[in-house]
């Protein structure tokens, strides 16, 4: 690209529309630029980016030679996953796309597999002694034995698809899953996101805890910046603990009325990280700064509350 700033390429842009512009604002020493792919045509993306390529679907075997090439084509400095289905690909190709000049905000393959996995990230939660949900692989003769009420979801997966509470066992008796569920307790309580950023070396750069104060559909449409610096522990043992983090992920917790409770983590940017990038904690400006500008925050109780929004444009 020339003399032009920093060049951030979003990865399954979709209708990230908010990120978008997000990347487009974060400064650098010139005007940065945001390249959008996805493999449809037809997302809001495409107006809203600088460039727009359409690429194959994650799971053609084009699809990183396609992202290699266009990173290419345009000097990407960054590329922003922002599906889980595409974390591995771009963790175990990270090396291939340093040579080219281009860095991945993406953790190790071990971190990646660890995240999506939510039956071995309780466990690893376990063994490592942090306060989580209790999490088991569906059993129908532990859900007779164990006092419910329950919340089953797929073991793999993210934005709450197929995930439900069950209150009796006759609920799901006779019902044939699609995908390989996990059983939590089901509980009530305020949940809280946390963004945070890892640069090279496992350094924390920033940290935003938001709590989630309206869902729908798995996405954040209602929440506010939170003082909580004791879910920031978490995060910052976190950190401590699990080599192999880097760039902007997230991690959900449930607050009971007795203490904290790990859900999941995020190995990529959140929906809601808008409000920690407006409250004053842009995590992307962290690895244009380097390590100089010390641990980043967010202004609190700062309110986000989200709309839908269209583009009316000529079909093609």
């Amino acid at each position: 690209m020339g003399s032009q700033g920093t060049v951030w390429l979003l990865s399954s842009a979709g209708r990230r529309v908010e990120l978008l512009k997000l990347l487009r604002e974060t400064s650098g020493d010139q005007e940065p630029s945001v390249v959008a792919v996805d493999y449809s045509a037809d997302v809001p993306t495409r107006i809203s980016s600088d460039f727009f390529r359409q690429i194959p679907r994650i799971d053609n075997p084009r699809f990183l030679a396609s992202v290699i090439k266009i990173c290419q084509e345009f000097s990407v400095d960054y590329v922003i996953p922002t599906i889980d289905t595409e974390l591995s690909i771009y963790s175990g190709s990270r090396e291939l796309l340093l040579e080219a000049g281009t860095d991945v905000l993406v953790s190790l393959p071990t971190v990646v597999d660890l995240a999506r996995d939510k039956l071995a990230f309780a466990n690893w939660l376990g063994k490592n002694g942090f306060p989580h949900i209790p999490t088991w692989p569906l059993d129908r003769d532990q859900l007779i034995s164990e006092e419910g009420p329950f919340f089953i979801k797929p073991r793999f997966g993210s934005a709450s698809v197929g995930a439900r509470r069950v209150d009796r066992l006759e609920e799901i008796i006779g019902h044939s899953f699609q995908d390989e569920m996990v059983t939590q307790p089901y509980l009530d309580g305020a949940e809280f996101t946390i963004d945070f950023a890892v640069a090279q070396g496992g350094t924390l750069a920033g940290i935003s805890v938001r709590e989630r104060l309206k869902v729908r559909a798995g996405e954040v449409v209602c929440a506010a910046t939170r003082d909580r610096p004791d879910l920031e522990a978490l995060v910052f043992d976190l950190v401590a603990r699990l080599p192999g983090l880097y760039g902007v992920l997230n991690l959900q917790l449930i607050e009971t009325p007795t203490q904290a409770l790990i859900l999941e983590l995020n190995a990529r940017v959140g929906g809601g990280f808008p409000l920690s990038a407006a409250a004053g904690c842009n995590l992307f400006e962290t690895f244009l700064e380097g390590h100089s500008a010390g641990l980043r925050r967010p202004r609190f109780d700062i309110q986000m509350l989200r709309y839908d929004a269209s583009y009316f444009v000529p079909q093609t």
